[in-house]
Formats: structure tokens, sequence, C-alpha cells
């Protein structure tokens, strides 16, 4: 579960590193002091820091875990970073996690080149998944979303009338979703 989680960390454009277990903490609860390690941080392009805590959603749901990740996330608010928890659900959509896993296997320095330098072309033109791929041939229009220039849903499969937009920074936080 937390490999696939790091593959979403990935594929993130906008997160710049990730690491195990960074930082302990302290926090209350209950009227104890208590320690807590998140599986993950992830540090953003803006400097943002998110913790996250990976963890089966039966788990996730049992409410002294509630209690007990709403008093940590209260702890790295107070920090001014963001606490998330993330279970199989959102991490192992049948869909989005092959999409993505193959996606970031078909990562390569020759296309990123290749994108680096096709300024001439107005990804925002194209409405489609169709358009796009008929207009710069597949491969490079699957090295766009590889690289996250364009972006489409990932949790159905990409056809010909899939629509598609150029990158956010909402549609990185949406993976984590």
């Amino acid at each position: 579960l937390e490999m696939h989680f790091l593959y979403l960390a990935e594929f993130a454009r906008n997160v710049v590193s990730f690491d195990e277990q960074p930082v302990s903490i302290a926090y209350r609860l209950n009227g104890r002091q208590r320690r807590y390690t998140p599986d993950f941080g992830l540090r953003w392009r803006d400097g943002r820091q998110w913790y996250v805590e990976v963890k089966p959603h039966e788990l996730l749901a049992l409410d002294k875990n509630q209690e007990k990740f709403e008093a940590i996330g209260e702890h790295f608010q107070r920090e001014g970073d963001t606490f998330i928890t993330i279970s199989e659900r959102e991490i192992r959509h049948p869909i989005r996690m092959p999409l993505v896993r193959d996606l970031l296997r078909q990562r390569d320095d020759t296309l990123l080149e290749a994108l680096a330098e096709m300024e001439n072309v107005d990804l925002g033109a194209f409405s489609t998944w169709g358009e796009l791929s008929a207009e710069l041939d597949e491969a490079f229009a699957t090295a766009c979303l590889a690289y996250r220039l364009i972006t489409c849903s990932l949790v159905e499969p990409i056809q010909a009338i899939s629509p598609i937009a150029v990158f956010k920074e909402a549609d990185d936080v949406a993976l984590f979703n």
C-alpha cells in the first residue's frame, strides 16, 4: 500500500521530494502526551509540507483512530503544515493506479527534451485526447500526460473522446483524494 502511494507522489508534478517517516511529534490526546511518526512527508514546489498516514480503510474508519488523527492534524496545522490520511480506496483505484504506473514507466529524458522544445504548441487548444494524439502523435501526447503538462480523468480509461486540460496545481492535489 505504501509503495503504491509513492507512485502517486512521484507522479505529482509539484511534489519535489518525499521522505519516509520524516519526523516524530508529541501531541496530546485525552489528557495524555503521545508520540507519532507519519509514514511520509511530501515537500511541494511552493514550500508546503504535507505529512501522510497510509492505512487500510477499515483502520482509518475506527473511532479511536479518527480521534487520534484529528489531534495529529491539529498539531500539524498549528505548525503551518497539512496532515492527510489516505487508504487503499484512494491509492489503489483499479484504473488510476495501473495508468499512473504505466505513465511513470513512459517518462524518459529523450521525450522530456522534446517536450521542452515544443514552445510553439498551445496545449490549451486541444479539448480531447483524440485531438491531441492526432495532432502530436500518440507517443508525444502520452509524454505530455506522463510529465503532467496536460491532465485528464485518471479514474476511467483514456479514449479519443476523453476531455483533457492544461495542468493546474489542483490536479496534483486531486491525486491524493
